[in-house]
């Protein structure tokens, strides 16, 4: 987009009190007049510029529009109406379709260039006033809509592509984070103008679904770069219900009778919004490029955003990954290898278990079950994308979150099981991990206090029998596959447990120390060995890393023959700590619990 012209104009400055209210006047009296200046064009002061036999020129439309601004916001008055039926509609849109910028000063006193970037940094986009003067009409408009309502929306509708065009072609700042108010208000008054028009005229939905209007793209665009609560609910308020099928009731009755195209006629819409730099003739992304865009707005979104404003973002997520899975597997794919996504994700698992409000447990469950959504899929994709998928996990720092999330996700409905599914997905994917991967595991293990947790969970101190009871009633739940009580079965904390006891014992390489994150082999000497004297497992490289580890191992020393009876069972062997579980990933291994 070009920049704005910097135009002298005499006596312009000067005329300012006089014309604010002579035009103040006018507006209210004789809208036509108002109407057809809008109409006129500017080019310059010394040059033919479009002028009325009464002497109205193309400046009197900067005191014009303050004042249908300040009328826009009461649509429903007859002063609103008259122009409406003078036609301020159509000459607003084409004034969104034709304004350019322009900088002006007193002649003689032109601004330096630095003057002139300051200046345009601040400005709004050269369209932007007339389109939020239409949906200052739309919001405080008569619903249901009187002939002036349906009359604004058939005008706006002959334009809409056209204006969004320019809109995508022509970002000019509005994609910025500085000034933040100037372009939040940019990037909410299309989607925000829209959804208001379907309340009046829902068919303007037909628009949208064309092939060549890229509405659906520009939305989807300021979605990547929305920063706050407004714009993120005002652009997902238009493609969550889009993509998940759902849509707001006042579309329903439309799209009953003139239904939506298939979602994956619509993915390609959102993903245009994405596939290129905006505003730039640089060639446009590869399918690859766009999707890694497109998930970097995603992890921006969930470590900046407040944590209750995030639940739109993941039902999006979630939808789109689902039909990407047929229709853009470069999404998938993009998001197993982001770092950056699943970091922001595991920020939330924290930011959720510290939040008082009442969204607490479903954003912390939205975040959790981000994670067991992806083992089925990433399945399909080789071991490479597993790998991806697993590095991705282990560099985030997935289980020191879970440590320190404990009482969040035993607490929350499903949370045992799902975390269950996680931990078995992590020791299905053992065999197809590099030996780089699988180190970045083995270096966040043990995990004793997690490990102590869950058992602590399931078990009942001093009522072996009453326990050994609920555990069969609740395995003989399990297995029953009645859904009423599947999901919070005592089982699965068990298998929670005894899963990642048995990964941790895979990933054990002979010699291994056991205080995590400890890379210095053992010297195993029948006499002085240095190891816990309590239980005799856990063996160490020096009496630094014995001592040490003396809080962490203490959490698990008690429960270390529980632990070793597992691995036994499992075929591991239940011999003390350092005796090598199987290499990279080990052959065996407890069956899945899903």
């Amino acid at each position: 987009m070009a920049p704005p012209t910097v135009k002298a104009a005499p006596n312009f400055h000067e005329k300012h009190p006089e014309r604010i209210e002579h035009w103040k006047r006018i507006v209210r009296t004789d809208p036509a007049r108002a109407v057809h200046v809008l109409g006129l064009s500017y080019t310059g002061p010394n040059e033919d510029n479009s002028t009325t036999p009464k002497g109205d020129s193309a400046l009197d439309g900067l005191y014009i529009l303050p004042q249908l601004r300040d009328l826009a916001a009461n649509s429903k008055s007859s002063t609103w109406r008259a122009l409406v039926d003078a036609g301020v509609i159509t000459a607003l849109c084409k004034c969104a379709l034709n304004f350019q910028a322009a900088i002006m000063h007193k002649d003689g006193h032109a601004p330096s260039t630095t003057e002139s970037d300051d200046v345009e940094k601040n400005m709004p986009s050269p369209y932007h006033v007339p389109l939020d003067i239409l949906c200052q009409a739309s919001i405080s408009c008569a619903l249901p809509p009187t002939t002036t309502e349906k009359k604004m929306v058939s005008e706006i509708k002959k334009h809409w592509s056209s204006i969004v065009q320019r809109v995508w072609s022509e970002p000019s700042r509005s994609l910025e984070s500085e000034p933040k108010k100037v372009r939040l208000l940019e990037r909410i008054v299309i989607p925000q103008l829209f959804v208001r028009l379907t309340l009046i005229d829902p068919s303007i939905l037909d628009i949208i679904f064309k092939p060549i209007d890229l509405t659906l793209a520009v939305v989807f665009r300021y979605w990547l770069y929305s920063d706050e609560r407004i714009d993120t609910r005002m652009t997902l308020g238009i493609l969550v219900p889009l993509i998940e099928n759902e849509p707001h009731t006042h579309w329903q009755a439309h799209l009953a009778s003139h239904p939506a195209p298939p979602t994956h006629q619509l993915l390609p819409k959102f993903f245009l919004g994405a596939s290129k730099v905006a505003g730039s003739d640089k060639k446009k992304r590869t399918a690859g490029q766009t999707a890694d865009v497109v998930v970097k707005a995603f992890a921006t979104h969930l470590e900046l955003l407040p944590v209750q404003d995030l639940q739109l973002d993941y039902d999006f997520f979630h939808s789109l990954f689902h039909h990407c899975q047929e229709h853009n597997r470069a999404f998938n794919k993009a998001v197993y290898r982001s770092r950056e996504f699943w970091a922001a994700n595991v920020s939330v698992l924290r930011r959720t278990a510290r939040h008082p409000g009442p969204e607490k447990v479903p954003l912390y469950m939205s975040a959790l079950t981000t994670f067991s959504s992806m083992p089925h899929t990433v399945s399909e994709d080789g071991k490479e994308a597993i790998d991806a998928l697993m590095r991705s996990w282990f560099e985030s720092g997935l289980m020191d979150a879970l440590e320190e999330t404990i009482a969040s996700f035993l607490g929350a409905p499903r949370g045992p099981m799902i975390l269950t599914g996680i931990l078995a997905a992590v020791d299905r994917f053992l065999p197809d991990l590099t030996p780089k991967t699988l180190a970045l595991l083995r270096a966040q293990l043990p995990r004793p206090k997690l490990v102590k947790s869950l058992i602590a969970a399931c078990m009942t101190p001093g009522n072996n029998d009453g326990e050994q009871s609920n555990v069969k009633k609740d395995y003989a739940s399990l297995v029953s596959h009645d859904p009423a009580t599947n999901e919070d079965n005592q089982m699965w904390i068990h298998g929670a447990w005894q899963i990642l006891a048995t990964i941790e014992h895979k990933v054990e390489q002979v010699g291994d120390c056991s205080r995590r994150s400890c890379e210095v082999k053992r010297v195993d000497l029948e006499e002085g060995e240095l190891r816990c004297e309590m239980c005799k497992w856990a063996r160490y490289c020096s009496d630094d890393c014995l001592t040490g580890d003396i809080f962490e191992h203490s959490q698990i020393c008690g429960w270390v023959p529980v632990i070793q009876q597992v691995l036994t069972d499992s075929g591991l062997g239940g011999s003390a700590g350092g005796g090598g579980g199987g290499g990279e990933g080990g052959e065996s291994k407890i069956e899945d619990v899903d």
